[in-house]
């Protein structure tokens, strides 16, 4: 390809777009205009793969880079882009692709295009993937859009890293907190970037690799200009659907004002009262007892509660019943040790009683004889942080294009079931396989998109046929299986098996076209089959396989192979 590519010329173009249809890298057409005082590059063409890579659709063609990309992508491409044209050589670049099992590395090739007059007109971008990872395009559009969408629109500065600290995405909110360009930052280790934290950065990654969280704590970081700034940072691991830790997720938010707020305290307490009464931050001072003796004006704000009406009145009357044992011991804690506490809690706001998360700092406050007397109490809103949080984690437990839980969650509740039957002498539970028939026709004849359509109706036409308590996962493709709680007899599985069947005969509304599809199904009960999941999972493929056999639309019970 590269001998192709080098003295290409504009008469070539059309047959180079016949030849990436066939392709896996992805290639893109890039046409030359000039705008102002520089040039402007435009989609006039991207196969099937390079759409993928780029997170683009047909819409785009005719667009330019800045018009697709954020910002700080788009600055990248358009340095890369406008060296090929300056130089009127090819220049190769790499960078990330986020997938639901890891990431992989992309490298670029970008070839100058000159027409009869020698005059450059369009530029050859070829995208490989490095690292041979067998995926899913679907799976890489979808998990890639989610977290580019998330990432952009928070508040929050996110970094996300791999497991040997090398950065793979930022978002806005990150390049405007550090001042760094996406050039400076790809591939770059965290304790290359931050070299004075290069020890506790590799004891928190150590832990991380042994798939534990980090809690929130502060640090000081440096900026791309020297200057420092201090953060409160929080990684969270992201497991791929086998279980195992892929990527590191940060998020970071700047403390430095309060970090101020507290030397300042510690200096002067007139000096305190000054900063807490124009911080957006919760500040309390408290007796050991918990009774409020000042409380900064932002209460109003946040909670809706003025400030005066707390003076006097109990801190905890003010912290949700289920956390106020949690906020009570952690107090304890700081005066027993005479050391700062941190705590998650949830608070009423009195406008609406809506429950709102709170992070706390505990801060003893020694009198001169060194025992404690006072406490210091600084609390942030941090519920845009753990709604983040979860939803992260419902990423990660939730199939990506149907909303069913995946294989991972059905294999924790299958664990929980077999449990159960071992230690009740009468509990039994079913397992159905279902595997659909002639959906690679589906896809060859009306194509994926129409393909995912339909195993999201299909996801949603099994949750109304099955029990409230039953639980509905997608194992992959078009194969879904369903646990059965609390089965009395192989009379109660059948009826609901029936009811699969006659439900699928009815056809599938798509995209204005009716779709008749079939599952065929296996099924196997505990302990009758099996007493063990690693059997009972066997007995039922082995059912699913003979039911495919005898004509592909029926189901049979593993009980009826030993017949």
């Amino acid at each position: 390809m590269e001998k192709f590519l080098h003295n290409f010329h504009t008469a070539q173009l059309e047959t180079l777009r016949q030849l990436a249809e066939v392709l896996t890298d992805g290639v893109f057409i890039m046409k030359v205009k000039r705008k102002e005082t520089q040039q402007q590059y435009l989609y006039e063409y991207m196969n099937e793969a390079a759409m993928d890579i780029a997170r683009l659709s047909p819409f785009y063609i005719g667009s330019s880079i800045q018009d697709c990309m954020n910002e700080e992508d788009a600055n990248f491409l358009q340095m890369k882009y406008d060296q090929a044209f300056t130089t009127h050589t090819f220049v190769t670049y790499s960078d990330y692709v986020i997938l639901p099992n890891g990431q992989f590395k992309a490298e670029t090739f970008l070839y100058p295009v000159h027409d009869n007059e020698n005059t450059l007109t369009h530029i050859i971008g070829i995208t490989r993937n490095l690292s041979h990872l067998s995926i899913k395009t679907s799976e890489v559009r979808h998990v890639d859009r989610l977290f580019r969408s998330y990432i952009d629109n928070t508040e929050e500065a996110l970094v996300m890293f791999d497991m040997n600290q090398h950065i793979l995405n930022v978002n806005h909110a990150f390049y405007q907190m550090f001042g760094f360009s996406k050039e400076e930052l790809l591939n770059v280790k965290l304790e290359n970037l931050q070299p004075q934290l290069t020890k506790s950065i590799r004891s928190h990654f150590n832990l991380l690799n042994e798939g534990k969280n980090i809690s929130r704590f502060s640090s000081k970081w440096k900026r791309k200009d020297g200057s420092s700034v201090w953060i409160s940072t929080n990684f969270t691991t992201l497991p791929n659907e086998s279980g195992d830790q892929v990527a590191v997720v940060a998020f970071i938010q700047d403390i430095t004002k309060e970090k101020m707020a507290k030397q300042a305290l510690e200096e002067s307490q007139e000096r305190y009262r000054l900063i807490a009464n124009n911080t957006q931050d919760l500040i309390q001072l408290l007796d050991r007892d918990g009774t409020i003796t000042y409380a900064s004006p932002s209460h109003e704000i946040v909670l809706g509660i003025g400030p005066f009406r707390m003076i006097g009145d109990n801190l905890y009357n003010y912290v949700y019943l289920g956390d106020r044992e949690d906020v009570k011991s952690a107090i304890n804690d700081s005066i027993q040790s005479k050391k700062g506490e941190r705590i998650e809690y949830r608070m009423p706001r009195s406008s609406s009683n809506e429950l709102i998360w709170m992070e706390a700092n505990v801060k003893p406050v020694p009198d001169e004889e060194g025992n404690v007397a006072k406490l210091i109490f600084t609390a942030r809103d941090i519920t845009k942080r753990k709604e983040a949080e979860r939803s992260l984690k419902e990423m990660a437990y939730t199939d990506y294009l149907t909303g069913l839980t995946n294989r991972r969650v059905f294999e924790e509740f299958l664990h929980k079931a077999m449990a159960r039957v071992k230690r009740s002498g009468d509990y039994q539970f079913g397992l159905m396989y279902l595997d659909g028939n002639e959906f690679k026709k589906v896809n060859d004849t009306l194509g994926h998109d129409v393909g995912d359509e339909l195993l999201v109706s299909l996801s949603n036409r099994l949750l109304s046929i099955v029990r409230e308590e039953d639980l509905v996962s997608r194992i992959g493709g078009d194969e879904f299986a369903i646990l059965l709680p609390d089965i009395k007899s192989q009379q109660e599985l059948e009826k609901i098996a029936t009811r699969v069947m006659d439900k699928m005969k009815e056809p599938i509304a798509v995209e204005g076209q009716l779709i008749h599809f079939s599952f065929s199904i296996g099924i196997a009960m505990a302990p009758l089959d099996a007493t063990n999941e690693g059997e009972l999972l066997k007995r039922a493929d082995q059912a699913l396989y003979s039911a495919k056999q005898k004509g592909s639309t029926g189901y049979m019970f593993s009980s009826w192979l030993n017949s």
